[in-house]
């Protein structure tokens, strides 16, 4: 029955009885002999020191970026500059439109894709090689979206000043 509703004390619990080298906390592993299976040349594979790691993605990540920008300087020059291209306003139109929602749905993805995999360079997961193309894809799609920040605040207090 129940020693009452006390605390429990160590005293209370039982200890299991150890023989001389006994450690009932060490997994007893196989001990492999001559049967080990041998590895094939040119592995490096230990058991507990494999760690999986990711493809770098920095080439995708730059031409992203390089498409954003692209796309926004391309969108800026067709509202700013259509003067020489009337017969291109219902057209450009359309495009500005298609490029304003291309800005926005690849220049996001490709700044946070971007800091997502310098973290994951920076914890280990993905090898370093391509650390300068990522930093300057990510930087970018940064810039795409700043200026295409700021050129739809300044339109608006445009809009509403004239």
């Amino acid at each position: 029955m129940a020693k009452g509703n006390r605390p429990l004390k160590l005293s209370d619990i039982e200890k299991p009885p150890l023989g001389e080298g006994e450690n009932p906390f060490v997994e007893h592993a196989e001990v492999l002999g001559d049967d080990a299976p041998e590895m094939l040349p040119g592995t490096t594979y230990q058991v507990g020191r494999y760690e999986q790691t990711q493809n770098p993605r920095g080439n995708g990540i730059v031409v992203c970026g390089i498409i954003s920008i692209m796309m926004v300087v391309a969108c800026l020059m067709l509202r700013e500059f259509n003067i020489p291209f009337m017969w291109l306003i219902p057209v450009a139109g359309a495009w500005t439109f298609l490029q304003t929602l291309l800005v926005i749905i690849l220049a996001i993805p490709t700044a946070i894709w971007g800091r997502l995999e310098l973290q994951a360079i920076a914890h280990g997961v993905t090898p370093s090689t391509q650390f300068g193309r990522t930093r300057v894809g990510t930087s970018l799609a940064w810039l795409a979206l700043g200026i295409y920040i700021v050129e739809m605040i300044s339109r608006t207090i445009l809009l509403w000043i004239l």
